[in-house]
C-alpha cells in the first residue's frame, strides 16, 4: 500500500503524489519523472543514482543544493563533494540500497545549527525510481527546511548553515507495497556514521 508518513511536509508530499501518479513496475522510471510538475519544489529536489562499484552520484542538483555546498554537484560522486564530507545528508549507500531494492521510501530529519546561533531541521524524503533497463539503482531525493522552533520555509541564509555539525535525529522507512528493509539495524548504523 502506498501510504506516505503522516505529518509530512506540503513540499515533500507534493514530490510524493508526482511520484505515485507515474506508473512503473514496481518503481517508476527516471523518465517518468515531469520535471515541469514539480517545478517549484526543483531547487530541492536531486536525483541520485548507485554505480555498480556502490558510489552514490547526484545525477541533477537543484540550486538549492549548490549553494548548500558552495559548488555544482550534479554528476558528482556524493564522496567527492568537499563540503559535503561529514555531514550525512545524503544517504550511506547501504541504506540508499535498501531504499531502492526492497523498495521502498524513506523519511529522515536531521538537525544543522547555524551560525546565528539557530537550529534548522532538515527533513529529506528519499523514493526509488529505475532505469530505462528496469535497474533499480536511482533515487529521487527532496528536501524542505524548517527552522527549530516549528517555523516553516522562512528565510535562510545558506552560508551560515553549519552543516558539517549535523546530527541524525531519525528515519522511518515506509511501504510502497512491497515492505520495508529487514535489516533495519545494519541500516541504522549506516545512518548514524558521517
Amino acid at each position: 500500500m502506498h501510504v506516505i508518513p503522516s505529518g509530512t511536509f506540503e513540499p515533500l508530499r507534493k514530490q510524493w503524489e508526482h511520484w505515485r501518479a507515474q506508473s512503473g513496475d514496481p518503481v517508476p522510471r527516471k523518465d517518468q519523472v515531469d520535471p515541469k510538475a514539480i517545478k517549484q519544489l526543483l531547487p530541492y529536489v536531486s536525483l541520485i543514482e548507485i554505480d555498480g562499484e556502490g558510489r552514490v552520484f547526484s545525477r541533477l542538483a537543484g540550486t538549492f543544493f549548490r549553494d548548500l555546498f558552495g559548488e555544482e554537484i550534479a554528476g558528482k560522486a556524493v564522496a567527492v563533494i568537499r563540503k559535503y564530507q561529514g555531514t550525512g545528508l545524503f544517504l550511506p549507500p547501504a541504506a540508499f540500497l535498501a531504499v531502492v531494492e526492497q523498495p521502498c521510501g524513506m523519511v529522515s530529519t536531521r538537525r544543522f545549527p547555524t551560525a546565528t546561533g539557530e537550529a534548522w531541521l532538515v527533513h529529506v524524503m528519499t523514493l526509488p525510481l529505475s532505469g530505462a533497463d528496469g535497474a533499480r539503482n536511482r533515487g529521487i531525493y527532496g528536501i524542505e527546511m524548517e527552522r527549530e522552533d516549528g517555523i516553516r520555509n522562512p528565510v535562510l541564509d545558506v552560508a551560515t548553515l553549519q552543516i558539517e555539525e549535523g546530527s541524525l535525529l531519525g528515519y522511518r522507512f515506509f511501504d510502497l507495497g512491497y515492505g520495508v528493509p529487514a535489516a533495519v539495524g545494519v541500516l541504522a548504523d549506516a545512518l548514524a556514521e558521517p
